[in-house]
């Protein structure tokens, strides 16, 4: 029966379980690259595949693989998204102010390189709306204005619009929450994604109840 060595094969730097073996044998993989581009790729790449494992043991050990690439690997495209890793692991571990600190230095990265957008924004604001951190909604709302803006992507503008709905209803304005709450709910019904080939793409599923419940009510009101 075929099968791939542990820690090897394709898989080498996607494992969702991780051991000293399986370190030893990814380092030891890794420092066969010789570009420092693909060296830092296949670092942030297993570092989001420990991080959604959910498990606290993997998301630390992910911590430690994205402090490595911004140590070692600091380039700009990668640090923007190493960041953005660094404050989701840091915000699932229960490090609030680590992982806003984490959010800004994100931000920065991508001002270095105009253009490249990864979700940074997005994650902030579902950071701060889902631990009403109100003390941030007006930082939320700055960065979806400068880094989010309309997206083919469906699933894109149902968040930031939800976040924004949440956000606009704290603040008071009840027209403008209501406006991007109507927004998200229509991103949320969309059935089809508009590219041809790929019709499920970027489409809402399973969105968290108690977020669109919010949303549900701010449109409603």
């Amino acid at each position: 029966m075929s099968g791939r060595r542990k820690g090897g094969g394709e898989g080498w730097f996607r494992r969702t379980r991780w051991d000293p073996e399986i370190e030893a044998a990814f380092f030891d993989r890794l420092a066969r690259s010789r570009d420092p581009f693909h060296k830092a790729q296949y670092v942030r790449i297993q570092a989001s595949h420990l991080e959604q494992t959910g498990a606290d043991e993997h998301v630390e050990v992910a911590l430690r693989l994205l402090d490595r690439l911004l140590a070692e690997w600091p380039e700009d495209l990668m640090r923007a998204e190493a960041h953005d890793q660094r404050a989701r692991c840091l915000a699932r571990l229960g490090k609030s102010e680590e992982a806003v600190e984490a959010f800004r230095a994100s931000f920065a990265a991508m001002r270095q390189v105009p253009g490249f957008v990864p979700t940074t924004a997005i994650d902030f604001g579902q950071f701060a709306v889902k631990l009403r951190r109100t003390d941030l909604y007006d930082e939320v709302a700055r960065v979806l204005d400068e880094f989010h803006n309309d997206s083919p992507i469906h699933v894109m503008n149902f968040l930031r619009d939800s976040v924004l709905a949440i956000v606009e209803d704290h603040r008071g304005r009840r027209n403008v929450a209501a406006a991007h709450a109507r927004r998200a709910l229509a991103a949320a019904s969309a059935e089809h994604s508009g590219l041809r080939g790929r019709p499920r793409l970027g489409l809402v599923t399973n969105p968290d109840p108690v977020l669109i419940a919010e949303v549900r009510r701010i449109a409603r009101d």
